[in-house]
């Protein structure tokens, strides 16, 4: 039976849609696309597994139709917000990305601190949970389990069914706290989302490599330390970019994690011992939290500028995903969106499911159908919307 749309809508929260309607609508609409495309196929992370390829087996049929709207009270508040000129490589924590499976629907918020259950079908709140600081990166849902870090410098695991907490670890060393984006955090927030696969659980905490940087890996079940590498952070002079500063949703292949470090290129470590292997080294002023894995190559970046200058030019590189070493320019570009094209898919960044391709890789075309004439207006409007904000956005600091 087909019901009608129902939309949740808290009454102090029309009071903001007013005040700020254009960043309010760009979190609607990113929360209705994701409900609709995952509604019979789990999507249990940030863009799906722990590859981030985005993809899906699920087939998506040409009749969609909205079931219910959720209107966060809150807009995002990114740790990097306008009008900061780092802000195309950081746009990882500006929209609330959702995790679905087992007929839930589950994000957090950096404003309230807080993890929302929404129910899949209703769109009714199933259970809310409070953490001690900003919840930026989707959750990972895992074994009916619910997994995610926060600034507070503590990665959570939650029943998934209730909400409850089960464990939660503290990465770094000490609860010693600081000011960040006007908000009292740790000084060792966990800003990589929490990635989970075959019982462990991985993270990184910190962000200023003259304080410490601690990768880490846990047993899921109980939150136990399988390994912890405290020591990559000592080669701060050795690197480039003044070393790692983990920022971006981890990549997992079967024995290396790679991790995003915010503005510059990701690291990575074996994923069985935690020992650190390489930094990726695109050359010149490039990089960003945006990355992918295909097969054999890691995909990374978002955006190259000359000099640190302020003109900046779209930018995905391709590495050898188990020695680093540079491949080439991994990128197609059309008017209108970003592309990277790869073995199977294509690749929107950074918004959009990937579109299905045929023949070898160099090829740059793909073919995408719209759905319906409704889904046209409404990334037309989410654009229009976008760029508005980016002009209109109240100034702030870097957290």
């Amino acid at each position: 039976m087909i019901r009608p749309a129902r939309t949740r809508l808290n009454p102090v929260a029309s009071q903001r849609l007013s005040a700020h309607p254009v960043r309010s609508l760009v979190v609607v609409l990113c929360m209705l696309f994701a409900c609709a495309s995952g509604r019979s196929e789990n999507w249990v992370t940030y863009r799906s597994d722990i590859a981030r390829t985005g993809t899906s087996p699920e087939t998506v049929g040409p009749s969609l139709f909205l079931r219910w709207t959720y209107i966060p009270l809150h807009r995002p508040l990114p740790a990097w917000p306008m009008p900061a000129e780092e802000i195309p490589r950081m746009h990882v924590d500006n929209a609330l990305c959702v995790a679905i499976a087992n007929g839930r629907v589950f994000f957090g918020c950096p404003v309230t601190n807080r993890v929302y259950a929404l129910d899949a079908v209703s769109g009714d709140v199933a259970w809310v949970f409070s953490a001690e600081g900003p919840v930026r990166f989707s959750p990972t849902f895992h074994e009916n389990r619910l997994y995610f870090g926060s600034d507070d410098g503590y990665v959570y695991c939650l029943d998934a069914e209730s909400g409850l907490l089960v464990w939660k670890y503290r990465a770094g060393p000490s609860d010693e706290k600081v000011v960040g984006n006007g908000r009292i955090i740790s000084l060792w927030p966990v800003r990589t989302g929490v990635l989970a696969d075959n019982g462990a659980v991985y993270c990184a905490a910190g962000v200023f490599p003259y304080e410490g940087i601690y990768v880490c890996a846990l047993r899921a079940a109980d939150g136990a330390v399988i390994w912890t590498n405290d020591t990559v952070a000592d080669q701060v002079y050795e690197l480039e970019f003044g070393g790692i500063s983990p920022h971006g949703y981890l990549v997992a292949s079967k024995d290396m994690l790679y991790v995003p470090s915010g503005r510059a290129t990701p690291a990575a470590f074996d994923r069985h011992t935690g020992e650190f292997r390489f930094f990726t080294s695109p050359g010149g002023h490039q990089g960003g939290v945006w990355a992918l894995l295909d097969d054999s190559q890691l995909i990374a970046g978002t955006v190259y500028s000359e000099s640190q200058g302020m003109e900046e030019f779209p930018a995905k590189i391709a590495y050898d995903a188990r020695s680093g070493e540079r491949r080439g320019d991994a990128f197609a570009w059309f008017p209108g969106i970003e592309i990277v094209p790869t073995e199977r898919s294509v690749h929107p960044d950074p918004r959009g499911s990937p579109c299905r391709r045929s023949g070898p890789a160099r090829q740059s075309h793909a073919t995408r159908r719209p759905l319906d004439s409704a889904a046209q207006d409404a990334g037309e409007k989410t654009a229009q919307l976008e760029n508005e904000y980016r002009e209109h956005a109240g100034s702030g600091r870097k957290g």
